[in-house]
């Protein structure tokens, strides 16, 4: 026997649903039909539902139920239970219009604008929302945010130091310490000027007490 998931996104169309199982595997996707969506044939168990395309119709992807988030663990949504021979009902997707944050990361010396940084956007409660990569030109820009307010941080592997915006270097970072930015669908925010200074690093070797190297070891 197979089980029936149905699913509702209200009031759009055109969103593909993913159903992912414990794992995070994919299982599949269902293709709209209006704004109904409707998964035949899943194994009894459990499943993750949430949308894969919302930003490019202007919406905030949903993790069922009422997480908006892009790229996070899917199990951190809430769980569906499907059991065999049974149409679990209810399942209900109430995406919100989409807003974004932008602008520009450059070396805090010299001004020079910096490629290939992750800026990344977090909740009020410390969660990762979306991310963007910087540019050549150090442009960034975050979209598919719902209305509210969000911390900024970045990530690197130019041996530049990160921050938290407004709240300077860290390492490991607290974003909750930094400047909240605003997010209003149809009111883009000014551009936010991020600056990050020259760090250093550390390279070396891990050997045995005989001296021969050892591969794999973290440090």
């Amino acid at each position: 026997f197979a089980a029936d998931l149905p699913l509702e996104v209200f009031g759009v169309t055109g969103f593909t649903v993913e159903i992912v199982d414990v794992r995070g595997r994919r299982v599949g996707n269902v293709l709209p039909y209006f704004d109904q969506f409707h998964a035949g044939g899943l194994p009894a168990g459990t499943y993750y539902v949430r949308t894969t395309n919302g930003q490019s119709l202007g919406y905030a992807d949903e993790l069922y139920q009422d997480v908006a988030c892009d790229g996070c663990p899917p199990q951190s949504g809430t769980p569906i239970r499907v059991i065999e021979g049974e149409i679990t009902t209810g399942i209900e997707l109430r995406l919100e219009r989409a807003g974004g944050i932008k602008g520009t990361v450059a070396d805090a010396t010299s001004a020079a604008p910096l490629e290939n940084v992750e800026v990344h956007a977090y909740t009020l409660a410390g969660r990762r929302a979306a991310s963007a990569l910087s540019d050549p030109a150090g442009a960034w820009e975050i979209r598919g945010l719902p209305s509210g307010d969000y911390f900024l941080a970045t990530s690197n592997t130019r041996l530049y130091e990160d921050v938290v915006y407004g709240a300077g270097p860290c390492a490991p970072c607290d974003v909750t310490r930094g400047t909240r930015v605003i997010v209003s669908p149809g009111a883009p925010n000014a551009p936010i000027q991020i600056r990050l200074s020259q760090g250093g690093g550390v390279s070396g070797t891990i050997r045995d007490a005989s001296g021969v190297g050892l591969p794999g070891v973290p440090v």
